[in-house]
């Protein structure tokens, strides 16, 4: 070749699961995602029963139905985008309505009526779960508006400690949630009806779901599977409520939500900074499960730890990325370890029965905590106030009736 000749061309880059989705392009995989979400609604439609229990005088302009098919046919296009595409978000306009979209679908829940306390029974919406899933909705949602923000501004160095911030402030409106129903309050997954193994994996899975939030690598897709799993369960606890669907199999659907949730945000993890970030993510996640789930003390002060995990996570972030950073076989040691510590952990919970549930059908735990509450508050027998002389002639005069 000549000394001048031209360079060889760049080979072309290997597809990757953002551009194809399986054997389809990805503006294929696009009208086909959509035509899915066209068919789902074309069945709920066919159903008279669906019809029946979906449409009710609560939403007679059915603002709330025309936002949820919104919704729906917006995570049938977003889902076709999964990988390298982050979903199609992006500093646009149209992130920003889709982000919009789903806060009011949430919020436009509140105007139907639904039974005051939980049917433990059945895998059924209440009030206080519905507040918990609209609080939760917003945790990823205003996540994803940070991401907005921070990139529409050119902002380089992401604003993490806002994140931190958020997670507590949601903790906070989920407590006032519960608080606000009073008596009507349940444990959603201790009074779930389910084997004790699968209560502990839906407990375990929420603190990795928590974490992640705090941690917040900057991908919309991250979180907005979050917002997926909130909503369409608690429209899955809906149609268990107008007896569409039997329980069993709508429990499945949520199981596998979860799962499938874990696996897109592990993707995400991976592709951002190596296994050693899927890793040290693992390990804190863990350990938040682990002191909470033990009772220990630190685990008992929720915001506390939290805050802390927060501030380590916000100093010690530098050593999460590259599988060549020198602190890979650290957080890959730890993240065995704690699973080793999950496992063992949840072998005592199982085997000793803490999930056991009480006659109503509750978690016997918190029933149990309930009437030591009540017995607490009555007033030991040597503690009763004198009797006055009035109240001293009127019982001498019953006992001798």
């Amino acid at each position: 070749m000549g000394l001048f000749a031209p360079p060889p061309p760049p080979p072309p880059p290997p597809p990757t699961l953002g551009k194809h989705f399986g054997f389809l392009t990805a503006d294929e995989s696009n009208v086909c995602a959509g035509a899915a979400a066209v068919v789902i609604i074309g069945l709920l439609m066919a159903s008279p029963k669906a019809r029946r229990g979906l449409f009710t005088h609560e939403d007679s302009k059915q603002i709330h139905k025309l936002l949820g098919f919104g919704c729906l046919l917006s995570y049938a296009y977003r889902f076709a985008k999964v990988g390298e595409r982050d979903m199609g978000f992006s500093a646009s306009s149209g992130t920003l309505a889709s982000i919009a979209l789903h806060m009011t679908l949430s919020g436009s829940s509140m105007i139907f009526n639904i039974p005051r306390k939980r049917t433990l029974t059945h895998y059924r919406i209440w009030p206080e779960y519905r507040l918990h899933s609209i609080v939760f909705a917003f945790r990823s949602l205003l996540t994803m508006l940070l991401f907005w923000v921070e990139a529409l501004m050119g902002i380089e160095e992401p604003v993490y400690p806002l994140n931190t911030l958020l997670v507590l402030l949601c903790f906070g409106a989920s407590d006032y949630a519960s608080y606000s129903v009073g008596d009507a309050h349940s444990k959603s997954i201790r009074d779930l009806d389910v084997p004790p193994p699968v209560q502990f994996a839906f407990s375990w899975i929420q603190f990795h779901g928590t974490y992640n939030c705090i941690l917040a690598v900057r991908r919309y897709s991250t979180f907005f599977i979050y917002v997926w799993i909130v909503q369409f369960n608690a429209f899955v606890m809906t149609v268990q409520r107008k007896n569409i669907f039997a329980s069993g199999p709508l429990l499945c659907v949520y199981g596998f939500m979860l799962l499938f949730g874990y696996c897109v945000v592990t993707y995400e993890m991976v592709r951002a900074g190596g296994w050693t970030l899927w890793a040290a993510a693992n390990a804190i996640a863990n350990a938040a499960a682990i002191l909470r789930m033990s009772g220990s003390w630190l685990g008992g002060k929720k915001y506390l730890m939290w805050g802390l995990i927060g501030v380590f996570t916000h100093f010690m972030r530098g050593s999460f990325f590259g599988d060549d950073s020198p602190h890979t076989n650290t957080w890959r040691g730890l993240c065995a370890l704690s699973y080793c510590f999950i496992g063992s952990l949840a072998y005592k919970k199982i085997s000793s029965k803490y999930y056991a549930k009480a006659e109503k059908g509750g978690w016997s735990g918190h029933e149990a905590a309930g009437e030591a509450a009540k017995e607490a508050a009555k007033p030991a027998q040597d503690e009763l106030p004198p009797l006055t002389p009035r109240q001293s002639e009127v019982e001498t005069k019953v006992k001798a009736a």
